[in-house]
């Protein structure tokens, strides 16, 4: 069997493919295994190092907000789907398998062009862009997590995205991605409920554009998002935690003693800032997700997150036991962020209310 893996960028997406590939070989010693990658991801280390041959296409990912570099991701997207399909022409796969990362835009696109056999992996609880955007040329969609269902239209065959409606005694609200309340819960307020992944960076001008009507991701509140937001009030409050390997937890027990340790952390957020001024070792990648993969494989050292994810993470029999923390960093209060002109804070303020009487803990 010849397998064309694709996948890459930061180890979240590299080291699932790597356990595929390597599982494939246990079982078909024979098989004929490659991998594409860009030139400047993590898998330039790891995929050679594993013994696997790895071959290049130029792409690069959208930004959400106005720049000149998304022509340059236009041109590059039509020409790395071009290049694709004559690498796999020539490396002639059985089948191609994406794990993530946008390299595996053109590589799915153009082996479902030309009617080869694909297969996406997504590790992370919310599929990226990548995966949301390939999901319908796939031919099969493997996920880690049970609530990545309601992200993946193509499993559930349910609609789950709804368009924004007014319902009557209701809103319709398209929420800024978040799995920290259920569908039945929102059904309380009448709401028809659409889950939008957005650039982080970009949050605050999809709000005012209108792409959203709501941000509710475990935003902290801080002096930008007051100045950008009409605000709920508080509904949980957490703290940025160092979360590393258990068997270091007691040689680093302060943050003097990390100066020189290097840190994964999810882009724009409290925990980047929190580690730039621990290190200058700081590696940002999309999702807190990501930042402790890289941590569990050891290409960083630790990794700052939010509490809640944390605790839940590495809690025994999960997969991430073997981390843990005793170090806690700034503590922070989460709020729901809407348009300054909207009239919804009173009104969820309320919901939160009485979510708090039936018991619903939002913090956990």
């Amino acid at each position: 069997m010849r397998v064309l893996f694709t996948g890459g960028g930061t180890g979240g997406h590299v080291y699932p493919a790597l356990a595929i590939a390597n599982e494939i070989k246990k079982r078909e010693p024979q098989s004929e295994i490659a991998f594409v990658g860009t030139s400047r991801g993590i898998e330039n280390k790891l995929v050679p190092k594993a013994g696997y041959p790895l071959y290049h296409i130029e792409i690069q990912g959208l930004r959400r907000s106005f720049s000149l570099e998304n022509f340059k991701t236009l041109y590059l997207t039509i020409t790395s789907v071009r290049k694709a399909k004559k690498l796999i022409h020539s490396f002639s796969p059985d089948v191609v398998i994406g794990t993530g990362g946008y390299v595996c835009f053109p590589l799915i696109r153009a082996a479902a062009a030309l009617g080869v056999p694909t297969v996406l992996h997504e590790s992370n609880a919310r599929p990226g862009m990548a995966v949301r955007m390939l999901e319908e040329k796939t031919d099969l969609l493997f996920l880690n997590f049970e609530e990545s269902r309601k992200f993946a239209p193509l499993l559930t065959k349910e609609d789950l995205y709804k368009s924004m409606t007014v319902s009557p005694g209701g809103y319709g609200i398209n929420w800024g991605e978040s799995l920290e309340i259920s569908d039945g819960e929102l059904q309380k307020m009448g709401v028809d409920v659409e889950f939008i992944t957005i650039n982080w960076d970009s949050r605050f001008t999809e709000l005012k554009s209108g792409t959203i009507d709501c941000i509710w991701n475990g935003m902290t509140i801080d002096d930008s998002v007051k100045a950008n937001c009409s605000l709920s009030k508080p509904y949980a409050t957490n703290s940025q935690v160092v979360v590393m390997k258990k068997d270091k937890l007691d040689k680093y027990k302060d943050i003097s003693s990390m100066k020189d340790l290097a840190f994964a952390v999810e882009k724009s957020s409290a925990g980047e800032k929190e580690a730039k001024k621990i290190s200058s070792n700081v590696l940002s990648v999309d999702a807190q997700a990501d930042a402790i993969k890289e941590v569990k494989a050891g290409t960083s050292d630790a990794c700052i997150i939010d509490s809640t994810m944390a605790n839940s993470l590495t809690a025994d029999g999960k997969d991430f036991d073997d981390l843990g923390y005793k170090v806690s960093l700034t503590t922070e209060e989460y709020g729901i962020g809407f348009r300054q002109d909207s009239d919804m804070p009173e009104k969820i303020n309320s919901f939160l209310d009485e979510l708090k009487k039936d018991g619903v803990n939002l913090a956990e």
